[in-house]
Parts: C-alpha cells; structure tokens; sequence
C-alpha cells in the first residue's frame, strides 16, 4: 500500500491524518518505506527520523510502533506485511482494526 499526506493539510492535534498511534500486531511483521519527505518511527522505545535513503524499516511483529509526519512537509512512505495481509490506509482506527492491530487502549 501506498500512502501520500500533504504537510500543509497537517495540524497540530492527536487526531490529524499524519500521526498513527502507538499499536502492534500480533499475526504480522510490517515493513514501510519512505519514498519521499521524513516519518519519524517509534519502534519499541526508539524513536528515528526516517528517509527515503534509509531503506525499509523493519517492524516485527508483537512490537509497539507509531508513526508520525511533519506538519508542512510532504510524505510518500509504503507499507507492505509479512505475512500479506487485506488492509486499509485506516486499518488502525478502532472502528476498523479488528484483528489487524492493537492499541495500547486494548489491554
């Protein structure tokens, strides 16, 4: 899946189009990519800033990760999951990631 934000659409609050929440999955390894702009990842308790020049960034599956874009810039990153996976750019929204992800909330 690709996923494309425009910085300027970002603001500043939780609920804006260019943060993913703290979550994991349990059937799952994920692996994105950054195509164009920074995402800044937390994997575990490490957080990076994320470029096109670094690759894939591994996600395995059981860790807590989030994800978050920089308001003003423009991002271009790829998710793909190991195994494949049917999913949605909102797949981590509570209505609709039964059985795709967990969030902290769900424990």
């Amino acid at each position: 899946m690709r996923v494309q934000i425009i910085g300027s659409q970002l603001n500043s609050t939780a609920d804006d189009i260019g943060s993913v929440p703290p979550h994991w999955h349990d059937t799952h390894d994920e692996i994105h990519r950054v195509v164009k702009g920074r995402v800044q990842a937390t994997l575990g308790s490490e957080t990076r800033i994320y470029t096109p020049e670094d690759g894939e960034i591994f996600v395995p599956r059981g860790v807590v990760h989030s994800l978050k874009m920089f308001q003003g810039e423009d991002v271009i990153f790829e998710e793909k999951t190991k195994p494949m996976v049917r999913t949605t750019s909102d797949s981590c929204v509570p209505s609709n990631r039964a059985h795709i992800c967990r969030t902290i909330d769900d424990i």
